[in-house]
């Protein structure tokens, strides 16, 4: 049995293939998603519910595509993610207000704390595709 979420996502490949073309766009789909990040949290700072919807089905609509084009099934690595997260040790949240998982090995350099910044990570997510532009 098909879960409707394979079917939702094979039906937005199939239309972003009409609309955009079937050439590689994989890093491209990353770096608008990113882009569509920030409009869903300019959206949610400015208490606008109608773009907050929009902007948050814009994101999943490209991390569907995403998925599609790269061979996964985005239900099923949500599924086994969560069961991931299930398993670890969670801290307390932070000033921005966010809450991560407590890491076994406290030494962690700089270069490997996650980035915040939504614009540096679209720029280097399109540096290191293969597509010319955005």
């Amino acid at each position: 049995m098909v879960a409707d979420t394979d079917v939702l996502q094979r039906d937005i490949a199939e239309w972003s293939d009409r609309q955009f073309g079937t050439h590689e766009r994989r890093g491209g789909m990353l770096a608008h998603f990113f882009k569509e990040c920030m409009e869903l949290a300019n959206a949610r700072n400015n208490g606008d519910d109608t773009a907050i919807a929009e902007e948050a089905a814009d994101c999943v609509m490209l991390l569907l595509d995403w998925a599609e084009h790269s061979g996964y099934s985005l239900r099923d690595l949500v599924r086994n993610k969560l069961e991931i997260c299930k398993r670890r040790r969670w801290g307390s949240v932070t000033a921005d207000g966010s809450v991560e998982h407590i890491r076994e090995e406290q030494n962690v350099s700089e270069a490997e704390r996650p980035l915040y910044d939504m614009e540096h990570l679209s720029t280097v997510l399109v540096e290191h595709t293969d597509i010319e532009s955005v």
